[in-house]
């Protein structure tokens, strides 16, 4: 397989990628006034977007199972296509530093930063564009059972709110 094809796919990649990163600092930056706009809106999309925003803790598990699935996609193929496009046998080291360091950085900056600087100021745009992808994948993945196990696991490590009650023995 030709190194031409794995770069525009690492390339999609890395723009879906900011989607779902950039979309999780848009649904939950929108302020209480543009959710209630949202609420009584007629526009199907908008209606996806109060949805998503009722059952906070699916969507981001969708935000993250997305995102993660992306990003390891990203690199797989970007440590095929290194290997592929140059020749490191007599330099492993050279290698590991070009995947790490260089995958890294591109996922860093297409993949989290400039997405989420992106969607601070546009949230409800953002929002509006990934509210149809995020419903297929919320409802994707209720199907293969991702969102119920990812939740169950978190409400073993979540830790029960201390109580500010100040009992007469204290």
């Amino acid at each position: 397989m030709t190194v031409v094809p794995i770069l525009v796919i690492i390339v999609v990649l890395l723009v879906l990628s900011g989607l779902i990163s950039g979309s999780e600092v848009s649904f939950f930056s929108l302020s209480s006034t543009t959710k209630e706009e949202l609420r009584n809106s007629k526009k199907n999309n908008e209606q996806m977007i109060i949805a998503l925003l009722d059952k906070p803790r699916e969507l981001l598990a969708t935000i993250l199972v997305s995102n993660n699935l992306i990003n390891v996609g990203i690199v797989i193929l970007s440590a095929y296509a290194v290997h592929e496009i140059f020749n490191f046998e007599t330099h492993p080291v050279a290698s590991f530093v070009i995947e790490i360091a260089g995958v890294t950085s591109l996922i860093l900056l297409f993949g989290e930063i400039m997405p989420k600087v992106y969607a601070t100021s546009q949230p409800l745009v953002l929002a509006r564009f990934m509210a149809i992808p995020l419903s297929i994948s919320r409802n994707v993945y209720r199907g293969l059972f991702l969102i119920q196990a990812l939740k169950a696991t978190s409400n073993i490590f979540e830790k029960p709110a201390k109580s500010n009650v100040i009992s007469v023995d204290d």
